[in-house]
């Protein structure tokens, strides 16, 4: 008879050790700021990349682990393959400049700016292969989660078809 440790569990006659929650904790925050990563291959300069990856993917990177650090190595590569923004490619901004309005009050000028500002962040150019992306990154999270903690991998309409209860399910 054999004793299980907390984190261990018996599948027949094999042993499964789950990775512990900081483990846990930092392949979650790899998978989420190498996805990081390769957006801002696309939206800032590739020094800018290159120390968001440094610092910042390099610090949750297990080493000792062949594939992780393959990932990781494989990642220079986005460096190269990221399409700059006009803007920052061009390194200025179009500024332009008019006379002020002197009947506008200074408090409509400042709402006016902050609308603009504001629509230029909710404004996100999410392309199809972004939405991908991020998707599989999120189920990737979703390995972490217990099963009877997140919802079903099956399809809704085919549960309730009754394709996994014999019989269909009326509501």
């Amino acid at each position: 008879m054999s004793v299980l440790l907390s984190s261990e569990r018996a599948f027949s006659d094999k042993r499964y050790i789950s990775p512990s929650p900081l483990e846990v904790i930092r392949r979650a925050k790899f998978i989420v700021r190498r996805q990081q990563f390769k957006e801002l291959c696309e939206s800032v300069t590739p020094v800018e990349a290159l120390t968001f990856l440094q610092r910042n993917v390099h610090a949750v990177v297990d080493h000792s682990s062949d594939e992780e650090a393959a990932t990781f190595r494989s990642l220079h590569s986005h460096l190269f393959t990221g399409s700059i923004s006009s803007k920052k490619a061009e390194g200025a901004e179009d500024i332009s400049m008019t006379a002020p309005n002197p009947s506008a009050s200074s408090n409509q000028t400042v709402s006016t700016l902050q609308k603009d500002e504001a629509e230029k962040e909710d404004h996100v150019n999410l392309t199809p292969e972004r939405f991908r992306e991020r998707t599989q990154m999120f189920e990737s999270l979703m390995e972490f989660i217990n099963t009877g903690e997140k919802e079903p991998d099956k399809d809704l309409v085919d549960i309730l078809a009754g394709s996994d209860f014999g019989e269909p399910m009326l509501l």
